[in-house]
């Protein structure tokens, strides 16, 4: 066709550059565009070798144009398809973070393989009150390998712990273990019987119960060996909102916590470890306080009770002898009476298991004892203490090796820990006889830590530091020898089933931030001592951990008060005893509630309050002085009816 002569003729035609038509008699300008396109003054008709060149260059423009932007697409492919390098070594979480999910991960793994037999897989779901037919979701599960003798307590506080990292992200305060409770699967209670008992026990009453079967070794095609079934125990931890809010009300109220990001604290203390003995994971055992003073607190951090397959660490003991002291009469005045009794043969830590501002915690083990009561020893490293320590503060090395003091000056500091013990367990005594008289309902179940004093016969031993130069010991003699020496002092405790620490009040802090029956009794208690007492003494720095108690045959839990603290009005009750400061902390602080108004006691007032003209006087010595000084009979007596 092309070599035809109609071609040749539509082929002269002038043809627009811009839009690419062609008619016969186009009119184009100047640019070779057509009226439309691109109208110019100068218009010329153009023949046919002027249009093949200005279609060829337009049809030429458009192709390098189009390869422009074929590049482009595919190079903004390319990017958008290459990996980011940023995204794929980087993570949110930490390191720290990341090797205790795999421990976790790894210790799950060595359950369900049976390389580890002596270990319970635990699920655990979330519940709320204000949504009780369905699980929370939304706030993840908890899979772990726990020790079997690990307590249902110990499994309730890891639950929370886990909640609260979700349930504090967009800012709110965390909640505590006392607005809690844990549950079998589909919301069902558990016996309150059961709470303190281990994942062993727990676990072999469902068998019992028939609501579990107990894990048996099958085999599996193409192995040789028996491979263990997997042993899980599912759990939820229900969250009762309702009592987080009247806390968080209470909070927004009270004045030294005037906002709620302020308010971002824990009235439980937590805990690094489980089976601990009057210790804690707290802050600093000397912090500053809204009142301008001090707080001082027993505060003890044990080592995380281990969930992985790994092996614990091996601590070495020395064997020693001991002599063992009891607080076994308090005088109508409160005066202690101390009563030596047997001797006692016991191997005894090199190395601490817990410490706190002040003092150091070594494991106890009797030699000859029949029983599996596990027990802690502990004595000061300190007799003073400058407010600087931060327990908290896990890269502080502590020297515990060369205490700046003597066995003479050690020994009243640890004798009044033991007194602190004896009196707040006559003081309980008298307020549930008062509580029965007058009718009043409380919380039957507190009990105060039962401790002793251990007196160390002989060379002293390697933890309790008091060694001279050649490696003697010092102020150490056998106490059956005539005008011996006494020897280094301890303050024996047993060892409690859970790591749960709850706190009702500080040394210098006696807000009442809780509503529950528990909390009103230990704050109607402290009241109810001061006013026993001809308002003289205060119960300071009150705490307690989950126990087994025996009542009416039965297996109940309760709270085990222990390491209190006091302030006397000649500050001379122990270490921690701010006086008429402190007395007057609690007076400004207190709030009578249910129980208090029951028992007769009145809310304390600014006409209360101590000052130099209505407290009495004390020398300079009076705390100084060892409160149990002469009170040491060398002839037990029998135990009367006032016996701590």
């Amino acid at each position: 066709m092309r070599e035809s002569s109609e071609y040749e003729e539509v082929m002269k035609w002038p043809q627009c550059i811009e839009c690419g038509q062609s008619w016969r008699n186009a009119t184009l300008n100047n640019a070779n565009a057509c009226a439309n396109c691109g109208p110019g003054d100068t218009q010329v008709t153009a023949g046919r070798g002027e249009c093949v060149i200005a279609v060829e260059r337009y049809r030429g423009s458009q192709a390098v144009a189009l390869e422009d932007t074929t590049a482009r697409r595919s190079e903004s492919l390319f990017q958008s398809l290459k990996p980011s390098t940023a995204a794929a070594v980087t993570s949110a979480l930490t390191t720290e973070v990341l090797q205790a999910r795999e421990n976790i991960m790894r210790g799950v793994a060595a359950v369900n393989s049976g390389k580890r037999t002596d270990a319970v897989v635990v699920d655990i779901k979330y519940r709320l009150s204000g949504k009780p037919r369905v699980t929370a979701d939304i706030y993840g599960m908890v899979r772990a390998a726990f020790n079997s003798e690990t307590t249902l307590w110990d499994v309730q506080d890891r639950a929370l712990k886990q909640f609260n990292v979700v349930w504090t992200k967009n800012g709110q305060i965390p909640i505590v273990v006392g607005e809690t409770t844990l549950r079998q699967q589909d919301n069902r209670l558990i016996d309150q019987d059961m709470l303190g008992s281990t994942l062993h026990e727990y676990l072999a009453q469902l068998i019992d119960m028939g609501f579990s079967t107990a894990p048996t070794s099958v085999s599996r095609f193409g192995k040789k060996g028996l491979v263990h079934g997997k042993r899980v125990v599912p759990f939820e931890l229900f969250i009762m909102e309702h009592m987080f809010a009247e806390r968080i009300e209470k909070l927004a109220l009270t004045n030294s916590v005037p906002t709620l990001e302020a308010g971002k604290l824990n009235s439980k203390r937590n805990r690094t470890g489980s089976m601990a003995s009057s210790m804690m994971a707290a802050p600093a055992k000397v912090a500053r306080v809204g009142t301008g003073g001090f707080e001082f607190r027993s505060s003890f951090a044990l080592p995380p009770r281990s969930t992985s397959h790994e092996t614990s660490s091996i601590h070495l003991s020395t064997e020693i002898t001991l002599k063992r002291i009891e607080c076994m009469h308090l005088t109508a005045d409160g005066c202690p009476i101390f009563v030596p009794k047997e001797q006692l043969k016991a191997f005894i830590g090199e190395a601490p298991i817990a410490h706190g501002s002040m003092k150091v915690v070594f494991e106890l083990t009797l030699s000859d004892s029949k029983t599996t009561t596990k027990y802690v020893v502990k004595r000061f490293y300190k007799l003073e203490d400058s407010g600087s320590d931060n327990d908290d503060d896990t890269s502080t090395k502590f020297d515990f090796s060369n205490p700046p003091f003597t066995v003479d000056e050690h020994t009243p500091k640890i004798r009044a820990e033991c007194v602190r013990l004896a009196q707040g367990a006559q003081f309980l005594k008298d307020f549930y006889k008062a509580c029965q008289q007058k009718g009043v309902s409380v919380y039957d179940y507190l009990r105060f830590a039962h401790s002793s004093l251990l007196q160390e016969c002989g060379e002293v031993s390697q933890a309790s530091g008091m060694r001279i130069a050649g490696g003697k010991a010092s102020n150490a003699l056998d106490l059956d020898t005539e005008h011996a020496l006494p020897g280094f002092t301890w303050l024996m405790e047993e060892r409690h089933a859970s790591g749960r620490i709850e706190r009702f009040s500080g040394t210098l802090q006696h807000s009442p931030l809780h509503s529950d029956i528990t909390h009103l009794t230990v704050y109607a208690f402290a009241h109810f001592v001061y006013e026993f007492t001809g308002r003289q003494i205060v119960l300071a720095d009150l705490q307690g951990t989950p126990t087994l108690l025996r009542h009416s045959g039965e297996r109940i839990e309760g709270v085990l008060i222990f390491d209190p603290m006091t302030h006397t009005l000649n500050q001379g009750s122990g270490i921690g005893d701010c006086g008429v400061q402190g007395i007057n902390s609690f007076l400004e602080q207190h709030q009578c509630g249910r129980i208090c108004e029951q028992l007769g006691l009145s809310q304390p007032g600014e006409a209360d309050l101590l000052t130099g003209a209505n407290s009495r006087s004390s020398s300079p010595t009076d705390s100084d002085k060892d409160p149990t000084e002469g009170n040491l009979d060398k002839t037990p007596e029998p135990v009367g009816q006032n016996a701590a």
